[in-house]
């Protein structure tokens, strides 16, 4: 199956701003993948800046924070005057940007499709929350007014900057555990659990914990997402953590002519559809007992946008995910097993059992791998950048064996130690190119890479036995692979990697190596798309590393990260030193090889240090 294009990139603001700025604006053309049925913009022409003053006149945009959110809310507005024609409007395209990349390319993450079932007749306006925002960050936001007739005439562009609120102190998010219902009287799964949770309050007192368990009726399903809105908007739900596959939902994409018959049906399962809580672009319908999204071919046409839901394409996402999805030819308790052997290997990573180099892997099967290479090299993380040795010329097409690619990739998974492989080309469930399927990858079982990022069709595919994903995840001490359980689309343009991105400025491995998890890395770089996959934990992190002796680098509690130099809780298998002038408290149990207080170590009442 071949690798298309990932539609999340808006390729066109930095020169739509330059051309703004210099007295014209650019209209745009929305085309429909012929493969995954998702809408994209493309530049259609140049039209003066004068039209567009006087639609602004007509079009006002108005942005606030949201009141219960600020620091990850903002509420949008689009009134239409009384001079302007409502009943033109065929679409509303809303999309925000975090920052440009080192190159001048926008990262644009939250893109926001609306119809005109999300007018409201009355008021002649449109009000939308963008949620899943990263509090006290300023983003730069375009609305696009799409409308009937002549599409080199009726594409009217408003924009704004908006700035969210610093997150409150002590705000507590929330981690939800869907798991599956076989699973609720399990004393094992429920222990690990019960252990993850401890082991992330040790460094993380701000995550607190629920349960939600689960069956597979579509009942259950629509209950569950009923819930996760209600704790997301109660509770601050932050994290989603699905713990087997029931909680899956049935998708998809009805495809429309313009005689309103239907032309096709493109089906999936999903899990990403629990993390658009406000909004949902499928709508669940009883005779398919599917969750349904219309498409139509026109969007200039206002008898066939009417079709759509109000909103009917959206990336984003206000909730991050993680998830354990065990192959489809386990049987129970070989699922159970392999569920209890991540968490144990999760548990021996935290506690300092083994570790990663500060070093990553790159192989494009397209193009060069030179400029994400140095991105990776010149961030203060990592040291050393490795790339993949090719037996032939790169190109797009090509999705066989390369004995010299496949020998060198697979000596250096079994040899060396990564925090991250990072991977472009073609694929399917049980393979990738150029030449790997389950049985070369089972055989490693000293693979010492902590994340493995595929950018290939179909690897994340947990509908079919064998899926690779998930057997990477299961080998060595491998903690968590991004892969798509369908089609993958990926930008290569100009020759550039689609990997590149990854590691420029606010790139999701950038943002990886500055502390933030991998799930809410992925969802703010270019927001989660229908298939996406995240296997393993939602709050997994790059671990910063210690030297010989971990120090106190300012007085506090034990067991609050900050507390440390390195930025962790000392272990049994580490020398302390407790500088001068620095008062640690301990109130519960501590574990050291050997300490030097020359500051205070204060024993509270049931303190205790363990040798």
């Amino acid at each position: 199956m071949s690798v298309s294009v990932k539609i999340l990139l808006l390729c066109t603001l930095c020169s739509l701003l330059i051309d703004t700025c210099a007295g014209q604006d650019i209209t745009y053309r929305i085309e429909m993948d012929s493969v995954s049925y998702t809408y994209s913009l493309a530049p259609e022409s140049i039209k003066s800046k004068n039209r567009l003053r006087e639609a602004v006149e007509d079009i006002i945009l108005t942005t606030t924070p949201n009141v219960d959110r600020p620091y990850s809310s903002v509420d949008v507005r689009i009134r239409f005057l009384e001079t302007f024609d409502i009943n033109r409007v065929t679409m509303v395209v809303i999309d925000l940007f975090h920052d440009f990349s080192s190159s001048g390319t926008p990262l644009g993450f939250s893109s926001n499709w609306l119809s005109p079932k999300s007018i409201n007749y009355d008021t002649k306006e449109i009000t939308y929350t963008v949620d899943g925002l990263q509090a006290n960050t300023r983003y730069p936001m375009r609305a696009i007014v799409n409308l009937q007739g002549d599409i080199s005439n009726n594409s009217i562009e408003l924009f704004s900057t908006i700035t969210t609120a610093p997150a409150p102190i002590g705000r507590k998010k929330k981690l939800l555990f869907v798991v599956d219902q076989e699973w609720r009287d399990n004393a094992a799964i429920s222990q690990a659990l019960q252990t993850y949770s401890r082991d992330v309050n040790l460094t993380d007192t701000s995550v607190v914990f629920g349960y939600y368990y689960i069956g597979t009726s579509l009942a259950e399903k629509i209950a569950l997402y009923e819930n996760v809105k209600r704790d997301y908007l109660d509770n601050d739900l932050a994290y989603l953590f699905f713990i087997g596959r029931n909680a899956v939902v049935p998708i998809a994409t009805v495809i429309y002519d313009t005689n309103n018959q239907i032309v096709n049906r493109y089906s999936l399962q999903s899990f990403t559809y629990y993390t658009f809580p406000r909004y949902n672009a499928y709508q669940f319908d009883a005779n398919s007992g599917e969750f349904v999204s219309p498409r139509t071919p026109s969007l200039y046409d206002r008898s066939e946008t009417e079709k759509l839901n109000a909103v009917f394409q959206q990336t984003g996402g206000a909730i991050s995910m993680g998830m354990l999805v065990p192959d489809i030819s386990y049987d129970r308790q070989t699922s159970t097993n392999r569920i209890l052997a991540y968490f144990d290997k999760l548990h021996r990573y935290k506690n300092y059992e083994f570790g990663f180099d500060k070093k990553v892997l790159i192989t494009d099967g397209f193009t060069s791998d030179v400029e994400t290479m140095n991105l990776a090299e010149q961030n203060d993380r990592w040291y050393a950048a490795d790339s993949v040795k090719f037996g032939r010329v790169k190109n797009n097409s090509f999705s066989g064996y390369d004995q010299l690619w496949k020998d060198d990739y697979i000596q250096k998974l079994r040899d060396n130690s990564y925090e991250i492989l990072t991977y472009n080309g073609h694929g399917s469930s049980s393979y990738h190119s150029f030449g790997i399927t389950e049985t070369d990858i089972t055989p490693l079982p000293a693979l010492n890479t902590q994340i493995i990022n595929f950018h290939s069709c179909d690897v994340g595919n947990f509908r079919h036995a064998g899926y690779l994903a998930n057997k990477y995840l299961e080998t060595g001490n491998v903690l968590a692979a991004h892969a798509y359980s369908d089609l993958l689309f990926a930008f290569t343009i100009n020759g550039r990697s689609a990997l590149a991105p990854e590691f420029d400025r606010n790139g999701v491995f950038d943002n990886m190596s500055k502390g933030e998890t991998i799930s809410d890395a992925f969802r703010h770089y270019t927001g989660y798309i229908d298939t996406e996959l995240i296997l393993g934990d939602p709050l997994l992190t790059l671990r910063e590393s210690c030297g010989p002796v971990i120090e106190s680098q300012t007085s506090g509690d034990w067991h609050t990260r900050s507390t440390w130099t390195c930025g962790r809780i000392p272990t049994q298998n580490d020398t302390v030193r407790i500088l001068p002038g620095h008062v640690v408290t301990l109130q519960n149990i501590g574990q050291v090889k050997d300490i030097a207080v020359e500051g205070k170590l204060d024993l509270l009442e049931s303190g205790r240090l363990e040798y």
